[in-house]
């Protein structure tokens, strides 16, 4: 049987079989050191661009919040978090709002996130963890409001105390619109204030209760 053309391998001085069976030339000497140099390469810039990204948006945090915090080693532990509050005391709040924020009226049907417990009077100002002091909030609503007591009413530009869930009537305070926004329209400068602290009227929260709404989920009766 005829050999076939004689093809010269670069593998090695005495040839490549393979090679010369599927008649292909075998890569050049240095190809693939080349390769793992350029890898190296571009693995090193894009490290090196991301320590600039990280570097520059930590920046642009500080400059907008201040010095960074002095770090705080906090001693580890092998145990699960718990909450603040147990299952009994969670359930009481949750049954006495209607299973509603108590600010915003969003129900907790439908939601996916928990529902906070806020403290009406921040713990910072002397707030207790009783009853009285508790509240169901959205969790748009608990991120907003945090630890403030106050707020400044947009119609006046005043200082006014923030609904106050315990001892205010929600139904004297505030009104939905009619013309189908789903905004909540404050009836006095409480009512305004909290509305404008709290982003109730955001636009993400105009949109979520059109659509709960459109569910037949909004606005929902207490108890319900």
């Amino acid at each position: 049987m005829a050999n076939g053309p004689s093809v010269v391998c670069r593998c090695a001085p005495s040839g490549c079989e393979l090679h010369a069976a599927a008649r292909t030339r075998p890569p050049r000497a240095g190809t693939r050191r080349a390769k793992g140099r350029a890898d190296r390469g571009r693995t090193r810039r894009t490290a090196r661009v991301g320590r600039v990204h990280t570097a520059a948006v930590r920046r642009k945090t500080r400059s907008r919040t201040g010095p960074a915090p002095a770090r705080v080693d906090l001693p580890r532990t092998r145990e699960p978090g718990v909450s603040a509050f147990s299952e009994v005391r969670r359930s009481e709040v949750a049954t006495r709002a209607g299973h509603r924020c108590e600010y915003c009226h969003l129900p907790t049907r439908g939601q996916v996130a928990t529902f906070p417990i806020d403290h009406i009077l921040p713990r910072r100002d002397g707030g207790t963890t009783d009853l009285s002091n508790l509240a169901l909030t959205c969790p748009h609503c608990n991120a907003h409001k945090w630890t403030a007591a106050t707020g400044s009413d947009p119609e006046t530009g005043e200082t006014a105390a923030l609904f106050n869930p315990r001892i205010d009537d929600w139904e004297l305070h505030f009104a939905w619109a009619d013309d189908g926004s789903g905004a909540l329209r404050g009836r006095t400068a409480t009512a305004r204030a909290t509305i404008s602290a709290l982003g109730i009227n955001d636009t993400d929260m105009l949109a979520l209760r059109i659509l709960l709404a459109e569910l037949g989920l909004f606005p929902e009766s207490a108890g319900g």
